[in-house]
């Protein structure tokens, strides 16, 4: 989806479920910027918690992996859970990492 179709449907779903639910919007992008901007969007509207898979298309190393996910999690000031999806990212999240990131 278009990065508008993307924030009107979280639009949408957090107008649903407000205070009935814990609400997680999903910002996953091979985009850094695209991922920052959907994730303080769903901030801006009252989502809980954003998850995002790696930057995908290109392998990433650990470390690049490690750097997206240090630059989402410091845009936001709620949770960022990542979404450890190696079938079809291409780009694990070593243990290692995650712990490191937690």
């Amino acid at each position: 989806m278009a990065i508008e179709e993307r924030k009107k449907s979280a639009e949408a779903f957090i107008d649903n479920t407000k205070n009935n639910v814990v609400t997680i919007v999903h910002v996953g992008s091979p985009s850094l910027d695209i991922t920052i901007e959907l994730a303080k969007h769903a901030e801006d509207i009252g989502a809980n918690v954003v998850a995002s898979v790696p930057p995908f298309y290109y392998k990433y190393g650990e470390i690049s992996i490690k750097l997206f996910f240090e630059k989402l999690i410091s845009s936001v000031d709620i949770p960022v859970f990542a979404y450890n999806n190696p079938g079809r990212t291409g780009n694990p999240i070593a243990p290692e990492l995650l712990k490191e990131l937690a």
